[in-house]
């Protein structure tokens, strides 16, 4: 005979045997989750039900349907969650499993737009039952590392991953096993910054975290460097059961030597080895086939890549589209997007679009978007392209202006290395200019330029029938993957006495690695735009930068003794080095600051791994131009990329080239 029983009914000693007896046993099934479920009600409310046949216990299903404070909210967002996947015997018949099954989905129908099982476990055998009772099974990635022995641990370490702990503990990084509640909250405040600032999805409440410091089988190991908590995990499992890491973070890029992240997961493992843990449980690895940023840096910790997917019930088919998946209800056509944009899942699949494209760079990802949104005077605008529910192009481009009456006659937008397309498209590329040509009427641009840092001819029809123009212009590029010393024997002769110059002169050449720094910077690149009366961005462009694309700008400078007297700004993304912005103090320049700060720039990229040092423009070909002839003298190569120019207003451009020209000459 078969009953279905609910929390209260199921015998705790009878689901202790199951706990320790079932090949789908995780800690999120266990009595002591489904009490931490209960203790928060105002962010969950846990659900439980257990099966039983001929007076054995079968099967547990442990979840909770998630909360919110906001009604509005919580009526497009409610759903329930079943981690782990349910909890079963071995011998539990189809017809218990379908009674479990029914019960769970017909219980929650109306409290839960859709439920889910987020699987640890292969639950292919029981795969025809699931879905005979109207659950849709969904491909999910995760991985699993081995931890009997820390010996084991380090053999699968990828040998980027052990650098990066090695270099932590070497340079300062402390882990703590047994933090202080108070060291836990200055954890989840870096926690809850990277939910803010990058995920881009809901993050429990303090209360969650801090109810669960006096569980037991929870465990927090943190990250400290000069007795600041800087990263750590949240693990659950209990002794010799597998250790499952439910959070990570750190303040990743702060340090130059230092990962909080990459150790924080570490120490979890030794921890889980510690502990008589068989693996290490990482709780997700994303959807087969979609490129997946967060997937890679687990992969670097050797684990087994598994699929056991997810299983899944839709109760409110309009609010399910409605909720979390509204993006995709245009999926099959062009996305525009301005603003803060909330959907972490859209995000993610257009960081992975431009970091597996072979012509991505970082101006059309989602960390310059989030520099643009939060500069002075720039707006941007993305604009992306399904087909098939798969993205095949990406736009941004940022709208700019100068303040005051110079507004009318400046505002204009610029895209930089875009757009992407799929298998080099030219329908998508086309569709993404037509798309933003409304905005350019709408937002009354003066013009549109786009600025290649590749080869766009392949893109030439998508431009040319958007009435784009070609103008020749220079992009100044060194192949930085060649040895040292055949980079110091393409300088020219002047070059290379320049720097011999600076270095007798003791200059001193660092990685900048605090905000106080950085401003310092600033103020370098301001007088150098004021001297040569070049136009430059608000000084929130460069806080920005340092703020929301950490991972991928790099700072330098150059002191003389304790001065700073040259600045500059790289962005590095894949195998490319950019030198975005640089300043330095005319007062040195017999010190030659600039031609050893390029320098020193140059090796470090070299040093670091990247194959690509770009200059930036060159210029007309044809015209002459002495920032072209300075940089070439560092031994780059020059390519005619060119530009495409758009007006939209010719009269007011005139005008405005006019303008510029009159305030260059004023001394």
């Amino acid at each position: 005979m078969i009953q279905i029983k609910r929390y209260n009914d199921i015998d705790p000693d009878a689901w202790k045997r199951l706990e320790q007896s079932s090949h789908t046993a995780s800690w999120f099934q266990t009595k002591e989750a489904y009490d931490f479920f209960a203790s928060i009600p105002t962010i969950m409310t846990p659900f439980g039900y257990g099966v039983c046949e001929n007076d054995m216990l079968q099967g547990v299903c442990i979840g909770y349907i998630t909360r919110t404070t906001n009604p509005v909210k919580q009526l497009f967002t409610r759903r329930a969650i079943i981690i782990g996947g349910p909890m079963l015997a071995e011998s539990i018949s189809e017809q218990a499993l379908t009674a479990l099954l029914q019960t769970v989905a017909a219980d929650l129908n109306k409290r839960a737009i859709y439920i889910e099982t987020r699987n640890f476990f292969d639950y292919s055998a029981y795969q025809q039952v699931f879905e005979n009772t109207g659950w849709m099974y969904e491909p999910h990635l995760n991985f699993r590392v081995d931890t009997t022995t820390e010996e084991t641990i380090q053999s699968h370490l990828g040998k980027g991953r052990k650098r990066d702990i090695k270099t932590s503990l070497r340079d300062g990084a402390e882990i703590v096993e047994q933090p202080t509640l108070e060291e836990v909250k200055a954890w989840y405040a870096i926690l809850k910054d990277l939910y803010t600032q990058k995920v881009k999805t809901p993050l429990f409440d303090w209360l969650f975290f801090e109810k669960l410091y006096n569980v037991p089988t929870a465990h927090y190991i943190l990250i400290k460097v000069n007795d600041a908590i800087v990263g750590g995990t949240l693990c659950v499992g209990a002794q010799g059961q597998p250790r499952y890491e439910w959070f990570v973070c750190g303040k990743d890029g702060t340090f130059q030597t230092i990962f909080p992240s990459s150790l924080a997961t570490y120490a979890g493992m030794l921890y889980a080895s510690h502990q008589e843990s068989s693996y290490f449980d990482m709780m997700g690895a994303g959807v087969p086939d979609v490129a997946y940023g967060v997937r890679e840096f687990k992969a670097r910790f050797g684990g087994e890549l598994v699929e056991y997917g997810r299983y899944k019930i839709i109760n409110n088919k309009i609010m399910y589209k409605l909720g979390a998946k509204g993006v995709e209800a245009l999926k099959n056509g062009i996305i525009r997007m301005g603003g803060v944009i909330k959907n972490n899942e859209f995000i993610e699949d257009w960081s992975s679009f431009v970091k597996d494209n072979n012509k991505g760079t970082i101006f059309q990802t989602p960390e310059m978007y989030q520099i643009y949104l939060h500069t002075k005077n720039y707006k941007p605008i993305l604009y992306a392209k399904y087909d098939n529910n798969k993205l095949v192009g990406v736009l941004l481009v940022c709208l700019m202006w100068e303040n005051g009456l110079k507004k009318p006659f400046s505002k204009r937008g610029i895209i930089i290395g875009g757009p992407i397309v799929a298998h080099e498209n030219t329908k998508v590329a086309t569709i993404l200019l037509q798309a933003y040509e409304e905005d350019a009427r709408k937002e009354k641009l003066i013009y549109t330029q786009v600025r290649a840092i590749y080869d766009m001819s392949h893109l030439k029809i998508a431009f040319t029938d958007n009435n784009y123009v070609f103008e020749d212009h220079l992009n100044l590029s060194l192949n930085v993957s060649q040895s040292e010393d055949n980079i110091r024997m393409g300088l020219n002769k002047n070059r290379k006495r320049n720097i011999q110059q600076a270095e007798k002169f003791g200059l001193r050449f660092e990685e900048i690695n605090n905000l106080e720094q950085v401003e310092q910077g600033i103020q370098l690149i301001k007088r150098t735009y004021k001297r040569v009366k070049t136009p430059l961005a608000d000084d929130s462009l460069f806080k920005a930068a340092w703020q929301y694309a950490n991972n991928y700008i790099h700072c330098f400078a150059v002191y003389d003794n304790d001065t700073m007297i040259g600045y500059a700004m790289r962005l590095c993304y894949k195998e490319l080095t950019y030198a975005w912005y640089t300043g330095s103090d005319e007062t040195t320049f017999k010190k030659r600051p600039n031609d050893y700060l390029y320098y020193r720039t140059i090796l470090w990229a070299h040093e670091h791994g990247y194959t690509t040092f770009d200059f930036g423009g060159g210029g007309n070909p044809n015209k002459p131009y002495s920032v072209r002839d300075y940089k070439l003298a560092f031994g780059c190569q020059p390519y005619n990329y060119g530009r495409w120019n758009k007006l939209h207003k010719p009269l007011l451009y005139k005008i405005g080239v006019l303008g510029m020209n009159i305030l260059k000459k004023i001394p």
